[in-house]
């Protein structure tokens, strides 16, 4: 048997979200997800989260929403520092 990847996921919307409970049900380990930064939404415009943060926090995963990786070496460097078998 192979050993688990640690994963990190990429998504944002409601579409996304059997994928990645899918990985968490799976042998393999979510490090992080990545995804879209909480939007105000509503009458009073509050903060609301992506479908796929909301499952990540679920499960106690480690969430990264920067708001872009071009020319964002921080935002790169930390996404280095998972260490990642594979990023989906």
């Amino acid at each position: 048997m192979t050993q688990p990847f640690k994963i990190g996921f990429m998504g944002t919307p409601d579409f996304a979200v059997p994928a990645l409970d899918a990985l968490i049900q799976s042998v393999h380990h979510i490090q992080v997800v990545y995804t879209q930064p909480p939007r105000p939404k509503g009458r009073g415009h509050k903060l609301t989260y992506s479908p796929i943060h909301a499952l990540a926090d679920k499960h106690n995963i480690a969430v990264e929403t920067p708001h872009k990786f071009k020319n964002n070496n921080q935002a790169i460097e930390r996404f280095a520092s998972y260490d990642l078998d594979i990023a989906i």
